[in-house]
């Protein structure tokens, strides 16, 4: 039992020793006054003594209780058990406050007009946060928490602390972030920390949240709270049953990761893939959605240099329809490529700005970095005599991937200068003394190499070093018998995970193509809707096929009975970053490297001569230089791997956030997490722009559906028991069945029982004056005596016993 005001309650119960105090006094010893008829009077005190002493002690026990009762009376107690939550000791309260993309909807019966006005759903949460932290008292030895749910979950105010200002300054500071809530992340901060509950006091939970579906992953396994902790209270805040309406951008997927700007439109454009979806009571009517694509030059710093619309187009939605998507021509300027080629980044954006019914801003737009150049440079290796004229038959393996690459250029290899694909001839053999390999492929952004037994020992550390730039490397074996030790060198120098095999296999039956659809066929993605009528021709009779070591995934075209022909390793690192540093891999991007089994000869394939050739060849160089650009696209609270040897990764200023700096430590991995959406810019120690990486709005938490209460606490129970539930508008608490008062109740929530103590307080007096009444044996003569004179007129004076003045 506690009471609401202490000092009154203790200062009225002292004032029980007043009744005891009058009690001693009244029994001190008097003098004694000779009195002739003293001894029967003793006589009779003797006789009713023990009687006396136990209507003294009576009297003196009510008058006391009278006073103590007063006293709680005036103190407010609160008896505990009154309130379901409430429990004696201090207080250790852990607030897990939502504040993701899904936090950000704005109050769906807020007043219409400018958006921006209105307060969101994490208002509400930081409002009954604050009204949690106003129940606490310190001096009790009370104490807070916060955990923010954006995922990553974070520790914001952590340990518990009774430094109460700091805590809320934490919940009122506590910014929108872009990402999906991390329930399972916050519950692991929850049970990793040490601290616990204070010596004898009470934990409690408080997940303050909407339990929307961008919100709740009832899908994801939650884990049970630590022991450590001791008995935890779970408060939740109830789901909401307000729906909300929301269209959001889902994804910017540009058919190729290059685009080539300058020559013509149908060498350089490309088509992108925007991605819509929406939730909410407008999706089950049509409506129409205008979506603009943009494009924007960044500077080193972040900022825009130059901006320029690209394409609008309109999406029609069918009633009930939830996902849509769009594909909208996109071709920089001229301008734009020339400047990229300084390594200024170009960006991609995708918005939706027609009318349409939507409460969550944040995610109404989608960004992605791009490459844009107004040229290729393609280097082709190979040592075989060069022939001209149009006798096909006699091309050399150098000639035929020139006129895949450069359709349009001239058929003599000295340079194909015509297009935006730029082919050079390499020929080990003739490069000039002390140029090397290096120097001719210093500005190459891929090779091709047709003639792997004609490179030396320096011509693999060359092709190394490029690898390692981010060079797209193609190698194709020699069509002439030659000697496989430049299998060796080759896995050796690119530390590839294949093992080919020594001689070539001829085949007994010619064998078709056939595309893999998993693994790492996005590099292949833009041909799929044609693959099966463009490999149906294509016939190859000799291989060089690899015998281990090639995963699944890496196959992209593989023979008919199954042996690979194309296979791929994207430069990306299979394991993680921390897995691929301990066995000395760097997981920061390098090139992609491909393996076609038969050469670009007659002899081993009609490929050459068949519609696939051009395409095939085509997005190899595209899709492959695109994976080793240094550009990224993560969503919010994704931690991504920085390609390129980055040293930092910078940000612009807005309006709504200042300029900011994150450090790229070693592996390419940032020293910090990132959990609002934007463009940075990586930058070299030299502060040289790398490119560009855009964390986009987590998506997966744009659907405003509702959920329903069972829902969650199916989800919830397992891991953290019986629920309270708190009122989603009110901020007041509901167990599941039972009625609360308040987030949690204390001697400031429970009721105060002063009234029905106010009503033993009057029945105790009546009592006692009963009781005094009584033992004092007062008593009125009565007219028993007829002779005696005036007897019965004269009321006789009232006696009190010495008992009686004792008491």
């Amino acid at each position: 039992m506690t009471f609401v005001n202490p000092v009154l309650a203790f200062a009225g119960l002292a004032c029980v020793a007043i009744p005891i105090i009058i009690h001693i006094l009244m029994r001190r010893r008097r003098r004694p006054v000779p009195w002739g008829a003293m001894k029967f009077l003793i006589e009779a005190y003797r006789r009713q003594r023990r009687r006396m002493n136990l209507e003294q002690i009576l009297l003196l026990a009510s008058r006391c209780l009278l006073v103590a009762l007063l006293a709680m009376a005036l103190g407010k107690p609160v008896l505990a058990g009154l309130g379901a939550l409430a429990g004696p000791g201090s207080r250790t309260l852990y607030i897990i406050i939502d504040n993701s993309l899904t936090a950000g909807l704005e109050d769906p019966s807020g007043p219409p007009g400018t958006s921006g006005d209105r307060a969101i759903a994490l208002d509400r949460h930081r409002a009954a946060a604050a009204e949690l932290m106003a129940q606490l008292d310190a001096s009790r030895g009370d104490r807070a928490a916060v955990i923010s749910l954006a995922g990553p979950a974070q520790a914001v105010a952590f340990p518990p602390s009774a430094e109460f200002g700091g805590v809320r300054e934490a919940i009122r500071e506590l910014p929108l972030a872009h990402s999906r809530a991390d329930l399972a992340g916050a519950l692991a901060i929850l049970s990793d920390q040490r601290d616990g509950a204070a010596p004898g006091g009470n934990v409690w939970v408080a997940i303050l949240t909407d339990w929307r579906a961008g919100s709740a992953d009832v899908e994801s396994k939650l884990r049970p709270l630590a022991a450590s902790l001791g008995q935890v209270t779970v408060l939740a805040s109830k789901p909401t049953t307000e729906p909300a309406d929301n269209t959001w951008i889902a994804s910017v997927e540009p058919s190729r990761p290059v685009l080539l700007s300058g020559a013509d439109e149908d060498a350089g454009g490309s088509l992108v893939r925007v991605t819509l979806g929406r939730s909410g009571p407008a999706a089950s009517s049509a409506a129409t959605t205008q979506v603009r694509l943009t494009g924007s030059l960044r500077s080193a710093t972040g900022a825009v240099v130059q901006e320029v619309e690209l394409a609008r187009g309109d999406v029609s939605w069918r009633a009930g329809q939830e996902g849509a998507e769009i594909f909208l021509p996109a071709r920089p300027p001229a301008e734009a490529a020339t400047r990229v080629v300084s390594s200024l980044p170009f960006v991609l954006a995708a918005s939706h700005v027609g009318p349409t019914a939507d409460l969550l801003s944040i995610d109404d737009a989608q960004s992605r970095p791009i490459q844009v150049r107004d040229r290729i440079e393609i280097a082709v290796i190979d040592a075989s005599d060069r022939e001209t004229g149009m006798n096909f038959d006699r091309y050399s393996p150098a000639q035929w991937l020139s006129l895949a690459l450069a359709p349009r250029a001239a058929a003599g290899l000295s340079r194909a200068d015509r297009g935006e694909l730029r082919v050079e001839y390499v020929d080990p053999r003739r490069i000039a003394p002390g140029v090397g390999l290096a120097g001719v492929l210093r500005t190459a952004d891929a090779v091709f190499v047709a003639r792997p037994d004609a490179i030396d020992a320096d011509g693999w550390q060359s092709l190394r070093d490029a690898h390692e730039r981010g060079v797209l490397l193609v190698f194709f074996p020699p069509a002439a018998p030659s000697s496989p030790s430049w299998i060796d060198a080759m896995t050796g120098a690119l530390a590839l995970p294949w093992q080919l095999a020594r001689e070539p296999l001829a085949l007994n039956t010619p064998q078709g193509l056939v595309m893999n659809t998993g693994g790492h066929n996005s590099l292949l993605g833009a041909l799929a809707a044609e693959a099966a009528e463009l490999l149906r021709p294509v016939q190859v009779s000799r291989v060089l096929p690899p015998v281990s070591g090639v995963h699944p995934s890496d196959v992209l075209i593989s023979l008919a009975d199954g042996r690979p022909f194309l296979i791929a390793d994207d430069g990306l690192p299979a394991e993680s970053a921390a897995d691929a540093t301990e066995a000395g891999r760097s997981p920061t991007q390098r090139g992609v490297v491909m393996f076609m089994s038969a050469a670009c000869a007659l002899a081993w394939t009609d490929l050459p001569t068949k519609p696939l050739m051009v395409p095939l060849m085509q997005e190899i160089v595209r899709q492959g230089i695109g994976r080793t650009g240094g550009v990224s696209s993560v969503p919010s609270g994704v931690l991504p791997v920085i390609s390129g040897g980055a040293a930092e990764i910078v940000k612009a200023p807005t309006e709504q956030a200042p300029a900011a700096t994150i450090v790229v430590g070693a592996g390419g991995m940032p020293q910090s997490i990132v959990r609002e959406s934007g463009v940075w810019v990586a930058r070299a120690p030299s502060g040289a722009a790398l490119g560009a990486i855009t964390f986009t709005p987590d998506t997966r938490a744009s659907d405003t559906g509702l959920r329903t209460q069972e829902h969650i606490e199916q989800w919830l129970t397992p891991s953290l028991g019986p629920i309270s539930w708190l009122q989603s508008d009110s901020g007041t608490p509901q167990r599941a069945g039972e009625a609360g008062s308040r987030l949690f109740q204390d001697s400031r929530d429970l009721p105060a029982v002063s009234l029905p103590l106010l009503i033993a307080a009057a029945c105790m007096a009546l009592i006692e004056l009963v009781l005094a009444r009584f033992f004092s044996h007062a008593t009125r003569l009565t007219p028993a005596d007829p002779n005696r004179s005036g007897a019965a007129s004269q009321p006789a004076t009232p006696t009190r016993d010495t008992g009686a003045r004792a008491a």
